[in-house]
């Protein structure tokens, strides 16, 4: 069940649908569809990967902000705290999400290194390095991370025709 003992926050609902809302509006510049005569076009997997993201995120933000309105209805002003500096605000908000900033990075830096690596050595490692960021010490997650890079890579090249970047 839900904690209704303190409001939740939105901020990452906010975010997600921002990122999703920006995506629709991009896909028409960047996929052209008129090569096409299918109703499903090239640009029908990332619209609905879209709206995948879009449509859960609204519903949970609906779902937190009707959850807020009744904590704060039900609970009376409580007494104001004081406000804290901005620098310290800094070091709270990175304290509680400098894991997620690290992975963000590690990701966006795999996209680069995966031309001169090869997509399976990349992911691995890329597989590899989270999992000892997260102080993962069974064995058996690292086997499974770098069995599922694999079988994406032969997934994609050896059913789908899709060439992945390799160094073999």
């Amino acid at each position: 069940m839900e904690n209704n003992t303190k409001k939740q926050p939105i901020t990452a609902n906010i975010l997600m649908i921002c990122i999703a809302v920006v995506m629709l509006l991009l896909i028409p510049s960047l996929i052209d569809n008129s090569a096409t005569t299918d109703l499903l076009g090239p640009r029908f997997v990332p619209q609905m990967a879209c709206c995948l993201i879009l449509l859960p995120n609204l519903l949970q933000l609906i779902n937190k902000l009707v959850s807020n309105r009744k904590l704060s209805q039900e609970v009376q002003a409580p007494t104001q705290t004081a406000k804290t500096p901005l620098p310290e605000f800094f070091k709270n908000v990175f304290k509680k999400y400098w894991t997620l900033v690290v992975v963000m990075a590690l990701a966006f830096a795999a996209t680069f290194v995966v031309d001169y690596l090869g997509y399976i050595i990349t992911y691995c490692l890329l597989c590899a390095v989270m999992l000892l960021l997260f102080r993962e010490k069974r064995w058996y997650f690292y086997l499974i991370s770098f069995a599922l890079v694999i079988a994406v890579y032969f997934g994609f090249s050896r059913f789908l025709y899709v060439p992945l970047p390799s160094i073999f």
